[in-house]
């Protein structure tokens, strides 16, 4: 576990979970460049990846972004400002603890022939609903990882943002969504930073 001192504990007030594949590097790298630090707010990502790659994208997102970038360790205490890469090859969940809000990282089966799987991290911060702000964010990628979870998070009332087919690689993880009315707004890349600054801003007034 994170043994740091640390104060999240009041401090930590909005989640935002990302889930990407194909061309999510580059669409990450984008969107942490642009997305400003705010206070309380940490992000998770699922970028399927397989083992040994995660670690890289996380040094290259931590380098080019002002946001604290690693990739993510069993039993991390989620920190406001940082934001934690699932590990190639395995699952990772939020877990709701009290009065910290941690991860599990798990070796388990693949879901939907993903690990790790971007719907078993939405599916675990369904936990958290009335406890911090939740954003989810679908990007590029290939199949339909994501869209169930994305559904599961709007309807319990949490901020939801599709990549459109207009900036996205492969508009296949996005429409699965978008099809389903899961997003509850969807625009190309460039717009998404803005997009979550100014929801969380208004939402951690």
């Amino acid at each position: 576990m994170d043994t740091a001192p640390n104060t999240h504990l009041s401090r930590l007030r909005a989640l935002v979970v990302v889930g990407t594949s194909t061309g999510g590097p580059k669409a990450l790298t984008e969107l942490f460049q642009a997305l400003p630090v705010m206070d309380g707010v940490a992000c998770c990502v699922v970028q399927h990846m397989p083992s040994g790659f995660t670690a890289n994208l996380a040094k290259r997102l931590n380098d080019s972004s002002q946001w604290h970038v690693s990739e993510a360790r069993d039993a991390d205490v989620i920190q406001p400002g940082h934001v934690y890469i699932a590990p190639g090859g395995m699952q990772m969940r939020v877990q709701a603890g009290r009065p910290t809000v941690g991860l599990s990282i798990r070796k388990e089966e693949p879901v939907g022939g993903h690990q790790p799987s971007v719907d078993v991290l939405f599916h675990s911060v369904l936990e958290l609903v009335g406890r911090l702000q939740l954003v989810g964010v679908l990007l590029t990628g290939m199949g339909r990882d994501g869209a169930d979870g994305l559904l599961k998070l709007k309807d319990s009332g949490a901020f939801t943002v599709a990549e459109s087919e207009r900036t996205a690689v492969i508009y296949g993880m996005p429409k699965a969504a978008v099809e389903r009315g899961a997003a509850t707004e969807v625009v190309p890349l460039w717009q998404i930073p803005d997009v979550l600054a100014t929801h969380l801003r208004h939402g951690l007034d």
